[in-house]
């Protein structure tokens, strides 16, 4: 307890430490600062968290260890890649969309 009131009273009393201190004070809030601005960025643009391709990765492996079976696999692909499809579908002869008269 003594060591670390000897290093606090040392950071206060000089100059060149209280500044290193206040830098690295500051580099940190600024990286968690970016991190929380692209946290609510994805979320208000829709953008999804993770990678299709992660997703499709990590249950590949999990089909490849035996943990899921083929039809398990299929299932979640199929699940896992839907909403990407509903997204990037252009409008066509059947996925027309809705009129706005």
């Amino acid at each position: 307890m003594q060591q670390i009131r000897e290093f606090w009273s040392y950071v206060w009393s000089d100059a060149t430490a209280r500044l290193v201190f206040a830098l690295t004070l500051l580099v940190i809030l600024v990286l968690v600062a970016i991190y929380l601005v692209q946290k609510v960025r994805r979320m208000v643009t829709g953008e999804p968290l993770h990678d299709v391709n992660e997703n499709l990765t990590h249950f590949w492996e999990m089909k490849e260890k035996g943990l899921i079976d083929e039809q398990e696999f299929k299932r979640v692909r199929t699940m896992v890649t839907q909403p990407v499809n509903d997204t990037t579908s252009a409008p066509g002869p059947n996925n027309n969309p809705p009129d706005s008269a």
